[in-house]
């Protein structure tokens, strides 16, 4: 194939390079989105071989934002692009078609192929693709029908001159490789023998050579004919000074030995984490820092699964702060008292408290893709599972919509988090599931053991509970909210408490951020709307009225008074204990960041209804009130749930009389709120 370069194709060629710089320089990613909608509009009425042109600046658009935004973007957001990059038809919908022969056509073009730049925008864009994928196990039918033509691209970029390689070119084939081995290993073979063969290439610069080596580090390790373990070791003797300290303390994570020698392996672990995350957290604020950590945890998480298998929980904790930089010196997490699960490991489950380890050996993945197909039902999200068939996934119609009763979700969760032929080991009092995940586990382990322990999120040891002498009670202009706070404000005064109510009306952030830091408060109770964007989980907001009033996570983030004993946040909200990162620690989302020794939290994992949780509100406040420590009235404010609308209205006439709307309520409905759908929903964190 050639190309004769007349004045029509170096017209052409400036077109493409007038949309690319337009696309990259960009203000906003509003007129790259602008821009993309008119190319794909103007499709609809073109003739080939415009369209196909037309197709191609389509591409180079979405090419030039995630080159732009490549390191800095959110995952969420670069999956956007990365489909709109090959969209057929408009770009509105959840669901998305797209076209995988477009690589293929725009191969064959030779006014397109030919084109001087066209190598720089494939890469950026398979880059993204690539990585993208292996992060959510999405896209793998994409990824594995444009493998062939993602090769080809890649064998002529490393064709050239090595002094001319760039590095971005060559971490393509990384970025291929680190997919293939997690998604699709079969068809890896022969681009892993590439990459070997480049390490040993003393043609190609240091640096390059020293990613490829970090490469097979990893899985992609497996493919090759040394094990990740080699690779690491020979990235920590003749590669360690052309890579970053984030890869070399993956290497060291990789050796990390688990006989005698293992403790000493970890200690150097640990304090190079500590300079990896002082270096990566330089400038960040401090939920920045946390979103940070959880979306580069996986550099580590070999780490905690194998300090798990040592029976070393005191590694595992001081991984965990020190890769989070949570947890206080002067309040530590005692490890012996923590009960760590491991529901989705390699060989089974395992539950390691102190110096006692269970484990269940199963395979972990049918159980885990039952969990999550249920889940995803249930909630009205989409999420795929790595090694599973992904491609007939429903897409929700409506996205967040939670179902009132989802069929098979309560045995899913039990065959998950609780299997039966486990005990739990030792004397926790409280624990951390890894990797988190923003399920009913709580709940869970109530259905199954009876009994249930605060989720540590906070990494500190709390200080004693506040007796409730001192209550603010937030009412934030929810329809339930009458009826609920009602029976709180009833509960607390009638145990001598003092009550202050701040009505939507008059309620303002401002107002809202200097009550949360008045130390004078025992408990703080806000009910209200909270709004949880699970694109984008660090935006979550609590709505404070019914005009624009709110806060934001950054808002209200280590603002808690500090006093010699903790007080309790209560947040009847919507999706206010939610989270949802790819992390070992729950922590970016309301209840779950706004733990500490100083404030323990109670909140709703997904959206509620409104009568259960103004139900729940009245049964935790009643606990509560009568002097329960506040994880105990917790727990038996999820128990008092587990029945039907009428008998939880019985149950609360009992103790507070007739005469409440909230009761005559429930007393003349027919709802049963005993499935863990609507019981389960209640999460503490500590």
């Amino acid at each position: 194939m050639s190309l004769e370069t007349t004045e029509q194709t170096c017209s052409l060629w400036a077109r493409f390079n007038d949309t690319l710089v337009r696309a990259y320089e960009a203000d906003s990613s509003d007129v790259s989105y602008e821009m993309l909608m008119a190319l794909i509009t103007a499709q609809a009425g073109a003739d080939m071989p415009e369209r196909l042109y037309l197709a191609f600046e389509q591409f180079v658009v979405s090419a030039a934002c995630l080159a732009k935004l490549q390191g800095g973007i959110e995952l969420n957001t670069q999956g956007d692009w990365v489909r709109w990059g090959l969209a057929v038809g408009q770009i509105t919908e959840i669901a998305q078609e797209v076209e995988i022969d477009r690589l293929r056509q725009f191969r064959e073009c030779p006014q397109i192929y030919y084109w001087p730049r066209y190598e720089d925008v494939c890469v950026p864009y398979l880059s993204c693709l690539y990585d993208y994928s292996r992060q959510l196990s999405a896209f793998k039918e994409v990824c594995e029908a444009i493998w062939g033509e993602s090769a080809i691209i890649y064998r002529k970029l490393m064709a050239q001159q090595p002094a001319n390689i760039h590095p971005a070119q060559a971490a393509l084939g990384s970025m291929m490789l680190i997919w293939a081995a997690k998604e699709s290993p079969e068809i890896a073979g022969g681009l892993a023998q590439q990459i070997e063969a480049a390490i040993s290439n003393s043609a190609l610069p240091k640096s390059i050579r020293g990613r490829y080596c970090l490469c097979l580090t990893s899985n992609a390790g497996f493919l090759s004919s040394k094990s990740p373990v080699q690779w690491a070791t020979l990235l920590l003797s003749d590669f360690a000074d052309v890579v970053s300290l984030l890869d070399r303390v993956q290497a060291m994570v990789t050796t990390l030995r688990t006989d005698e020698y293992g403790r000493e392996d970890a200690e150097a672990i640990l304090a190079q984490m500590a300079v990896v995350r002082e270096e990566c957290s330089h400038g960040l604020t401090a939920v920045e820092a946390a979103r940070n950590a959880a979306q580069k945890v996986q550099y580590v998480t070999p780490y905690f699964v194998r300090t798990t298998g040592m029976v070393a929980a005191d590694l595992v904790v001081r991984g965990l702060q020190t890769w989070y930089r949570q947890g206080s010196d002067a309040e530590p997490l005692d490890p012996a008292r923590l009960l760590i699960s491991i529901p989705f490991g390699e060989s089974g489950t395992t539950l390691l408290s102190g110096t006692e380890k269970r484990e269940m050996q199963r395979d972990s993945h049918p159980p885990l893709e039952r969990l999550s197909r249920k889940m995803m039902e249930f909630l009205g999200t989409y999420t795929t599972v790595t090694g599973s068939d992904n491609s007939m996934l429903p897409v929700p119609e409506r996205l967040g919509f939670v179902r009132e009763h989802m069929d098979g979700l309560l045995e899913a969760l039990l065959d998950a988090y609780c299997p039966q032929g486990i005990e739990v080991p030792g004397d926790p009092i409280c624990q951390l599931i890894l990797p988190a995940e923003g399920n009913p586990i709580q709940a869970t382990q109530i259905a199954a053991w009876g009994k249930t322990w605060p989720i540590a999120s906070s990494l500190t040891t709390p200080r004693p509970d506040r007796k409730p002498k001192s209550v603010l009670i937030w009412q934030g202009g929810v329809y339930s909210g009458p009826m609920e706070l009602d029976l709180v404000e009833a509960a607390f005064k009638a145990a001598g408490a003092e009550v202050t109510k701040v009505a939507p009306e008059t309620s303002s952030s401002a107002e809202f951020l200097k009550e949360y830091e008045n130390g004078n408060y025992d408990v703080l109770w806000v009910s209200s709307h909270g709004e949880f964007n699970h694109y984008m989980p660090h935006h979550v907001e609590l709505r404070l009225a019914q005009d624009s009033s709110r806060v934001m996570l950054d808002d209200v983030w280590n603002r808690a008074p500090n006093s010699e004993e903790r007080r309790l946040l209560v947040l009847n909200v919507c999706d206010g204990g939610r989270f949802v990162e790819p992390s070992l620690l729950p922590r970016i989302g309301l209840a779950a960041g706004l733990s500490c020794s100083t404030q323990a939290t109670i909140s709703h994992l997904w959206p509620v209804r409104l009568l259960p949780s103004a139900a729940f509100g009245a049964c935790l406040a009643y606990q509560l009130a009568q002097g329960s420590p506040y994880f105990e009235a917790y727990c038996a404010a999820v128990e008092a749930l587990r029945k039907s609308a009428w008998q939880i209205g019985a149950d609360l006439e009992a103790v507070y009389g007739a005469g409440f709307q909230l009761i005559a309520s429930l007393k003349a409905s027919n709802d049963d709120f005993s499935g863990i759908e609507t019981w389960g929903s209640a999460a503490f964190y500590q």
